[in-house]
């Protein structure tokens, strides 16, 4: 594994916890000791920065963390001055959709690590996408994020979106389907909005019998509250459901469904980001001012256009009927 790639694995995981660990003795250093001298760590525990900073990485481990002016020479270690840089821990984007194409996977999971992602959550794309990502990175040790997948989404007779999903109409097929994506070694199973009520139990139920967590969306047929006690471990996207609770209409309730996510260990995965570019988006046909062209493959682009154009149309509909406009879930 080339050094960068060891050092940006093992940002994953910093959280200075190893700020009082011992510091390496004087003399060479083992093979594959990455050094970052004289950078300001960002102290994600303690809210505050910390310049001059000298840390050292031994493979995938943190193993030193030392000031500047008092860490020991580095002899044979490959170096990085940090000076007027920061070290930050690496990020997570836990709701990405990066494996539906080769295009994709070329483009979005370099770009993840130039930004400072080092792992993603993938909600939704191809399994022969996700075998040769990981085949990939096994063989070959590409500059990419880790990967956690769910290979299909897990969806109704007539799926929601056809080209990443395996559709599931009754307690038999859902049980098949679950069985199948174990079997590809697939971190997870996602659900989705058109999941029949019956389906939707028997995937808990199967996906709990072969170790695999369960998220998504909650299927129209079944309430949060039922999701959340039978086990799924995040809801995606802050709305629709949600939303009906967690109004100034009814605290009450919006108090009761958290108290039900904290006893189950449910997530809300609020996916912020998207929702904001829905809400502000441009005009139908215009490009956002973050595009940057040739860094996103042409399906990202034309995608941005669609969905633009659907909600700008909308908001529209939404101004000239008086009512307010409600998303539809993506």
């Amino acid at each position: 594994m080339r050094p960068i790639a060891r050092l940006l694995t093992a940002l994953t995981v910093l959280a200075l916890v190893g700020c009082g660990a011992p510091q390496p003795a004087p003399g060479p250093d083992p093979p594959g000791t990455v050094v970052i001298r004289d950078v300001t760590v960002v102290d994600v525990a303690a809210g505050s920065l910390r310049p001059h900073s000298t840390v050292t990485v031994q493979g995938s481990r943190i193993v030193g963390y030392a000031d500047a002016s008092e860490a020991p020479p580095s002899a044979g270690a490959v170096v990085i001055e940090g000076t007027g840089r920061y070290l930050t821990p690496g990020l997570w984007d836990m709701h990405s959709h990066s494996l539906w194409s080769p295009e994709a996977v070329q483009t979005f999971l370099p770009l993840y690590v130039a930004n400072g992602v080092t792992g993603i959550r993938d909600m939704g794309g191809q399994l022969p996408m996700l075998a040769q990502v990981r085949d990939s990175m096994r063989t070959q040790d590409p500059l990419w994020p880790r990967v956690v997948a769910s290979g299909t989404v897990l969806d109704g007779a007539q799926p929601v979106q056809p080209d990443i999903s395996t559709p599931v109409s009754d307690a038999a097929s859902a049980r098949a389907a679950v069985d199948s994506l174990a079997r590809a070694g697939v971190d997870f199973i996602k659900v989705y909005t058109l999941l029949p009520r019956e389906a939707y139990f028997a995937v808990m139920a199967e996906a709990r019998r072969v170790g695999l967590p369960v998220a998504g969306h909650v299927p129209a047929d079944v309430t949060v509250a039922e999701a959340a006690r039978a086990g799924q471990s995040s809801i995606e996207h802050l709305r629709d459901e949600i939303e009906l609770f967690c109004s100034p209409r009814d605290v009450d309730a919006c108090g009761a469904l958290a108290d039900a996510f904290r006893r189950n260990k449910t997530w809300q995965v609020p996916t912020l980001s998207v929702l904001r570019s829905k809400a502000f988006s441009p005009s139908p046909g215009s490009r956002p001012t973050h595009d940057c062209g040739t860094c996103r493959p042409a399906c990202a682009r034309n995608g941005w256009r669609n969905e633009t154009a659907s909600v700008s149309v909308a908001a529209t509909t939404s101004r000239r009927n008086g009512s307010g406009m409600r998303m539809r879930r993506g």
